[in-house]
């Protein structure tokens, strides 16, 4: 699963891994930190592997790097996800669901960790002025049974603030608070399920002076089953209006629905040939009258849906497009602005 992972700690002034200080310059030190003075078992897993090693250095600077830059509010923020995650990352990677056991076959695992969380740690915010960071929690469950596996419970969503000394927008605080919430919207708060993982996250897709697209997902694995249930969501901001999209936004009256549902039940017999889920039109209004699949970055409508939704579960996602020549007499001005033909590359 794909999860938020942060490592080094800013405390005081000084960086700190799992408790141990940065030692002064010219002392002989292997990671972030003095490697003569650790003792837990995941600070001398990171002494003993030179890989390790290395990335827990570009951590450290990454990290120094990303904080400094924010206001102190948003490094508060970072700081307790860290906190809850230098607890969390060890049992992810133990071969002991109920202790910490780091061995070679872990290395693969705290390398991916790594590797995701200093991709985290550069997130992509909307645009000059505005800098993002992420607020992530994650929570590891020890199993009920011996034989059993550990839970792993990971969120994290996007919040922007004003970068450089710039003013902060009239639209920003509700942006953040509409984003703060919950990472998906609808989904059940599993976060204490000790038979089950999940994964959630909602990041920006899109944006420009218009709107501002944000992406849901959320990955739920019972601990037994065959495979994991994951869902995407899209969401949108309206800048100028700094509230979020409607359909009303897009679309007059409600004929739109059966115009794009036709040809979206067109697009889906051809996406996929055999086990459609959908045969009528009133059962694809059903499914694209609300703008969670819609994908605004052009041309024209791009429509996602979820694994089972109308296909089996074997063909994962499904995403068509509809082109705007079909919806042009049913669009707002807003709508013919946003989903005009060719003006957003992926």
């Amino acid at each position: 699963m794909k999860t938020f992972r942060l490592f080094v700690l800013a405390v005081s002034g000084s960086i700190v891994t799992g408790g141990t200080l940065l030692v002064a310059a010219g002392e002989a030190v292997a990671a972030s930190f003095d490697c003569r003075q650790a003792r837990a078992p995941h600070e001398r897993f990171i002494c003993a592997n030179p890989e390790v090693d290395r990335m827990d250095v570009e951590m450290a600077d990454l990290y120094r790097l990303h904080t400094a830059r924010l206001s102190e509010p948003a490094r508060s923020r970072v700081l307790a996800a860290q906190r809850s995650w230098l607890a969390f990352w060890p049992r992810v990677c133990s071969s002991s669901p109920r202790q910490i056991l780091l061995n070679a076959n872990a290395l693969e695992c705290v390398l991916g960790q790594y590797h995701q969380r200093m991709v985290e740690l550069r997130p992509r915010g909307p645009g000059p002025g505005l800098q993002a960071y992420i607020v992530a929690q994650r929570r590891y469950l020890s199993p009920s049974q011996t034989d059993a596996a550990g839970a792993r419970h990971e969120s994290g969503f996007v919040q922007l603030e004003a970068s450089g000394g710039h003013a902060s927008p009239a639209w920003l605080a509700n942006f953040n608070a509409w984003l703060a919430p919950s990472a998906v919207k609808g989904e059940p708060d599993n976060s204490g399920d000790a038979e089950a993982d999940t994964d959630s996250s909602t990041s920006i897709d899109y944006a420009d002076t218009e709107f501002i697209q944000v992406v849901d997902r959320f990955e739920f694995y019972g601990h037994g089953a065959a495979h994991p249930i994951p869902s995407m969501a899209y969401r949108h901001f309206l800048v100028e209006r700094a509230r979020p999209l409607v359909p009303a936004d897009l679309f007059v009256g409600n004929a739109w629905k059966d115009v794009l549902a036709q040809n979206v039940l067109k697009a889906l017999r051809v996406e996929v040939p055999e086990g459609l889920a959908v045969s009528t039109v009133r059962e694809v209004v059903d499914l694209i009258d609300t703008p969670s699949g819609w994908d605004l970055r052009g041309p024209g409508l791009r429509l996602h849906f979820n694994p089972y939704a109308v296909a089996p579960y074997a063909m994962g996602f499904v995403t068509v497009a509809v082109p705007l020549h079909p919806l042009r007499a049913h669009l707002t001005e807003l709508g013919r602005r946003l989903l005009r033909a060719g003006s957003r590359a992926d």
